[in-house]
């Protein structure tokens, strides 16, 4: 199957820093909710901090704010989401990728 035929989704809600998946998989979206001014959060590529730093967000008023690349990003080995300051909850969308 190839990667642009696999339409399942799948969907996390975070409130505290922690893994999202261990599998590969594609990062379609994240929406952040922040507690106060100055939040910010850190994307890993793992299953842990100690993986690769896709992006860090950062939203300098109390207002969603939403990480949406043009194109998915593509994890290896999973994804991680650390809550950095000021952040209550985290809405991550993505997609496996297919088991060859």
């Amino acid at each position: 199957m190839d990667k642009a035929e696999n339409k399942e989704y799948s969907w996390a809600m975070l409130t505290a820093s922690g893994m999202v998946t261990a599998l590969p998989c594609e990062l379609i979206c994240i929406d952040a909710a922040p507690s106060a001014a100055n939040a910010e959060l850190a994307i890993y590529d793992g299953i842990d901090a100690a993986g690769t730093l896709i992006h860090t967000l950062f939203s300098s008023v109390r207002l969603n704010f939403l990480f949406a690349p043009i194109k998915p990003v593509e994890c290896e080995k999973g994804i991680y989401i650390a809550f950095t300051a000021n952040v209550t909850r985290v809405f991550v969308q993505y997609r496996n990728m297919p088991r060859v």
